[in-house]
Order: structure tokens, then C-alpha cells, then sequence
């Protein structure tokens, strides 16, 4: 799982790179929501690569589905940390 995905097209890439494992993606913002969802659609990888989930790492317990809890190997928060509030960083730890 991916925290902070941004519009998504590098994401794309690593799914296209990694195809045994299963990039989800998420971010806050709707409009990068929908422009990770049109990378994934038009690199034809629905079928593998799931649409992305919103993720508030200001909370303490993130509101993710268990069946992705149970399926989380790893998260990777690339150009995260340098550019977050003081409260994201401490949400991210906690969580």
C-alpha cells in the first residue's frame, strides 16, 4: 500500500514493473483519487490493480477494509514526510 500517490502515473509504473504484487494506491484528495483511477484505466490494469482508498494518517486507527489489513505486506510513502504537517507525521508513526 501507497500513502500520499499523488496523481498516480509512477504508480502505474511500479504496478507494470511489479506485476506480482498488488500496488494499492491512496490518497486525500479526490482529484488525485480520479487521476490515479484514469492511470489505471488507461494502462489497462483494472483487472489487477485495485482502484485507490482514502487514508487520513492524522488519525490514529486509519479506516482501511480488513481485507486489505490482512493483505498489507508493506507501505511506501514516497515524497511524504518532507512536505507533511507535523500532525501527519505523528498520525503516520501511531499508525
Amino acid at each position: 500500500m501507497e500513502r500520499g500517490s499523488c496523481s498516480g502515473e509512477y504508480r502505474v509504473v511500479f504496478q507494470k514493473s511489479f506485476p506480482e504484487v498488488i500496488w494499492q494506491t491512496s490518497d486525500p484528495e479526490l482529484v488525485h483519487r480520479k487521476s490515479i483511477s484514469s492511470w489505471i484505466e488507461h494502462d489497462n490494469l483494472s483487472k489487477i490493480m485495485p482502484q485507490p482508498c482514502v487514508i487520513n494518517i492524522e488519525k490514529i486507527l486509519w479506516e482501511i477494509t480488513l481485507k486489505l489489513v490482512y493483505s498489507l505486506q508493506g507501505i511506501v510513502f514516497i515524497n511524504v514526510i518532507h512536505v507533511a504537517a507535523w500532525t501527519c507525521k505523528i498520525g503516520l508513526f501511531k499508525g
